[in-house]
């Protein structure tokens, strides 16, 4: 039955063609047609290359180019007409079925699953949409894992934790390592017991007091919920930093997601979470906090997606103090955030991002040997990101990636006196790059 349906896909939009107005090309293109009936793909893509190249550019010419490069075995001709038939509306979700074909044909089962769920979530065909589903049903996997390795610089290293942000002055070239799985317990996906776990650790090459490392694992359930899509769970994570034990945290995550639209998804999420330090230094950062998070995503065109979030976070640290001064590092945090992700061709994607973050401390810093200084800390960061990936084989690509980050602070430049001295100044610009391999299995 499924052979049935796929087939009867592939012959629908044999003859869209006939309209066209080009009468050298509607020949060519007929003459495919011809062909393609017969079995005959070499000389069906002979003919429809014939009318493309006489000035067909309507959807039927690409598509079926797509169907016969599938045919054929090629499945990056194939990709890449498919691409172009899914700019056009009328057939889009019946481009983004065949792409999921493709991509399963390439052994990419990360991709596949996206453009069947594309074609699943965008098209009125009842068949369409039942086979999409079954599609995306056999493509899934019980276990799903992601790896990458990057080497980069850092202009400006700093120790970044939820609340802090300490500037060094100093920059070193770094080796970044990160691993997540998925697992399903028991159940299906979406409404199954999950297992989420990983690791991710930097590494400098000459300044190691700064190598930071960090690992979770989480247990979630999955539930469907009339129009949403939740899942809930529990998550431990400990880190260190330097060498030394940093943070152990464990929390409560919530996530939802439904579709507004045809283009347009809603995303929600809530953690609370509660901070032991590891080692005693940092026992100041111990404590808890929670965020709301509210976001959204637009699919803008076939090749392009829009994606933004508001993200509202409170902190209750122990704070720190010392004999010279006091420093609230409990914040309430504003954060915005935007990423557009634009597909360049078949193997190239670009992503561009943008975030404003706004830290409004809930507790004046205190400055002793300043006559007992008092000020309310506020900071405001903006971040800019670009990403370019270049697809190397099915599932791994290659990946250029910069960050700028600029942070202001009412706070500094103030110079601690002796001993221990130094200078507290939470200004501070970085510039961070990266290449990085990565796997999706």
């Amino acid at each position: 039955m499924r052979r049935l349906l796929q087939g009867s896909l592939f012959a629908l939009l044999l003859c869209l063609g006939i309209t066209s107005a080009l009468a050298d090309a509607q020949t060519d293109f007929r003459n495919g047609q011809q062909a393609f009936r017969k079995g005959d793909y070499r000389r069906a893509l002979d003919g429809f290359e014939k009318a493309r190249q006489a000035g067909m550019r309507d959807a039927a010419i690409f598509y079926n180019l797509g169907v016969t490069h599938y045919k054929l075995g090629h499945y990056d001709q194939a990709e890449a007409a498919f691409l172009q038939a899914a700019r056009f509306k009328q057939i889009a979700a019946l481009a983004w079925y065949n792409l999921g074909l493709v991509k399963r044909k390439q052994g990419d089962s990360k991709d596949a699953a996206h453009w069947f769920r594309k074609a699943r979530d965008n098209t009125d065909d009842p068949r369409l949409r039942a086979l999409a589903a079954r599609q995306l049903a056999a493509t899934r996997s019980r276990w799903r894992s992601f790896a990458y390795a990057g080497l980069g610089y850092d202009d400006n290293i700093t120790l970044t934790s939820d609340v802090i942000t300490v500037p060094t002055g100093s920059s070193d070239g770094f080796l970044e390592l990160y691993a997540q799985t998925r697992g399903i317990l028991s159940g299906r996906l979406r409404d199954g017991v999950l297992l989420r776990a990983g690791a991710f650790g930097d590494f400098y090459a000459s300044l190691g007091d700064y190598n930071y490392t960090d690992l979770f694992a989480g247990i979630y359930k999955s539930l469907p919920l009339g129009k949403w899509t939740t899942e809930g769970g529990l998550r431990l994570s400990r880190s260190s930093y330097g060498g030394n034990g940093y943070l152990q945290i464990v929390g409560l995550e919530l996530r939802g997601r439904r579709s507004l639209s045809r283009t347009t998804r809603l995303q929600l999420r809530f953690r609370a979470r509660s901070l032991s330090a590891i080692d005693n230094r940092y026992d100041y950062l111990s404590g808890s906090s929670y965020d709301l998070r509210l976001g959204a995503r637009w699919r803008a065109g076939s090749s392009s997606t829009v994606r933004a979030y508001y993200q509202f976070q409170d902190n209750d640290r122990n704070d720190l103090r010392t004999s010279n001064y006091f420093h609230s590092v409990s914040p309430q945090r504003h954060r915005l955030r935007v990423d557009w992700r634009q597909r360049l061709s078949v193997h190239w994607k670009l992503r561009l991002g943008a975030e404003y973050r706004l830290s409004l401390y809930k507790q004046d810093n205190v400055y002793y040997f300043l006559s007992n200084r008092h000020v309310r800390r506020q900071d405001n960061r903006l971040r800019a990101m670009a990403e370019l990936t270049r697809k190397l084989s099915p599932g791994t690509d290659l990946v250029y990636s910069y960050t700028y980050t600029d942070n202001s602070s009412n706070v500094g430049p103030i110079s601690l006196p002796s001993p221990g001295g130094g200078t507290i100044d939470y200004d501070y610009t970085r510039n961070l790059a990266m290449v990085a391999v990565q796997h999706a299995f």
